[in-house]
């Protein structure tokens, strides 16, 4: 896999959460200047999207242009539509349930397994 990726900027991006309050802050982007450059996002669980709401504010702060966001498993507790302000398109599977929205591309799993 590294070798598609080769010579690809991967730039490193933080986050604090309060253990005992859940609430997040001091969100990070390891980078000076994007540039307008296009990111994908990529991680593995998005529940209500606080982390990704914070994280879309802290990259177009620095520059950025384009984001899509790409999670291996879509909750999405507080909807979709809380992404979509921040985000031009979603990429997830359909291992928590099935979505539909114009903003979210689901890939379908099957009993843990890509179909």
């Amino acid at each position: 896999m590294s070798e598609h990726l080769a010579g690809m900027p991967v730039v490193e991006c933080g986050k604090t959460r309060d253990v005992l309050t859940g609430k997040l802050s001091g969100f990070k982007v390891y980078a000076d200047n994007l540039d307008g450059a296009s990111c994908l996002v990529v991680d593995d669980i998005c529940d209500g999207g606080g982390t990704f709401t914070g994280l879309a504010e802290a990259l177009k702060s620095k520059g950025a242009g384009q984001l899509f966001l790409a999670v291996s498993h879509g909750i999405f507790s507080k909807g979709v539509d809380v992404l979509t302000g921040y985000y031009d398109h979603i990429y997830t599977t359909t291992s928590i349930k099935e979505i539909h929205h114009e903003a979210l591309t689901q890939i379908p799993v099957s009993n843990g397994f890509l179909s």
